[in-house]
């Protein structure tokens, strides 16, 4: 007997030993114990044990992954052959079509792909019936790095993505609110502007010529976006002497510029200082001129650099 119901008879043999198989009732509640008794007709002697209906369980494989990324969902105890459907990722129908049926245990197995939500912790629910459980995901955070992560304008600068929507196009890469991703160049092979199945991308991008300071650098895939922070280091011009008499001998330099490109004009107070010379920044965006101080009236005047788009002005003092 089961539950005080009669589900099964046998006999007993020679040894007085029985082995009896039965299906647990549908009446029986999940998360309660139920007697199970058995009684010997000839005596009417009876044992009894407890027997335990588990509630319906979710088990993740993997219970973490990212936006497109695959899973595996595993339920145990419910309704045996019970239709499971709807299955739910934060509310969102997932459910395969046609809907998949729990075997003759009330397990089922079922493959399903992550929806392109953002990182964070999300609840998948799977009802069969009048039964319905529970588990948790954690999608993973897009994450963008940036090898260097500080530069002047025109580094070169290798840029990994990691946890987006597997093998999605990159929509948009922008730095500072310009988007480059028409300059970048896919460092993943034979799969262009892309990421991998595993949701990962790498490219190479040179940094547009932007002002100093931090840039935001904002990565976006099938929707799901991330970002991280670009240090543009500040232009500096540096005068040695800071103050000097005319046609006296000035060191100027620069630094922070855009890399290898040209210095397009320094002059002071308006006279022309390259007088004819072509000479470009080095790879760190630095630059250095050897000049004389022109035959000008004694006093405050502006020295200004022009690299590529980028101009600065500092101050030198003309003595008498």
């Amino acid at each position: 007997m089961y539950a005080g119901n009669i589900i099964a008879t046998g006999e007993a043999d020679a040894d007085g030993k029985f082995n009896i198989s039965f299906v647990v009732p549908l009446s029986a509640a999940p998360g309660l114990t139920h007697i199970v008794e058995a009684i010997d007709d000839a005596t009417g002697r009876a044992l009894s044990i407890n027997h335990s209906v588990p509630f319906p369980r979710l088990t993740l494989d993997p219970a973490q992954g990212f936006p497109g990324s695959t899973f595996n969902i595993v339920g145990h105890g419910f309704s045996p052959s019970a239709v499971v459907n709807p299955i739910t990722f934060d509310g969102v129908d997932i459910s395969p079509i046609p809907s998949i049926t729990a075997d003759g245990s009330g397990s089922f197995l079922l493959k399903l792909v992550v929806p392109k939500f953002s990182g964070g912790n999300f609840s998948i629910t799977a009802t069969a019936q009048r039964e319905m459980t529970e588990a948790l995901f954690k999608i993973l955070p897009a994450t963008v790095k940036l090898a260097p992560s500080d530069g002047p304008p025109n580094t070169t600068m290798n840029v990994t993505g990691w946890n987006f929507p597997a093998s999605s196009d990159i929509e948009s890469f922008s730095i500072g609110g310009l988007d480059v991703l028409a300059e970048a160049e896919s460092q993943n092979v034979n799969l262009g502007l892309t990421t991998t199945m595993w949701g990962i991308f790498e490219l190479e991008v040179k940094i547009p010529e932007i002002s100093s300071g931090d840039a935001e650098v904002v990565a976006e895939v099938a929707g799901v976006s991330a970002s991280t922070v670009l240090t543009i280091p500040p232009v500096v011009i540096g005068l040695t002497p800071p103050e000097g008499r005319a046609f006296g001998v000035l060191h100027i330099s620069g630094s922070g510029f855009p890399l290898f490109t040209e210095v397009a004009a320094v002059t002071l107070k308006g006279s022309d200082l390259l007088q004819g010379l072509v000479f470009k920044t080095d790879n760190k965006g630095e630059f250095a001129l050897i000049t004389a101080v022109p035959a000008i009236i004694p006093g405050p005047v502006q020295i200004s650099v022009t690299v590529g788009n980028t101009s600065a002005t500092t101050d030198f003092i003309v003595k008498p």
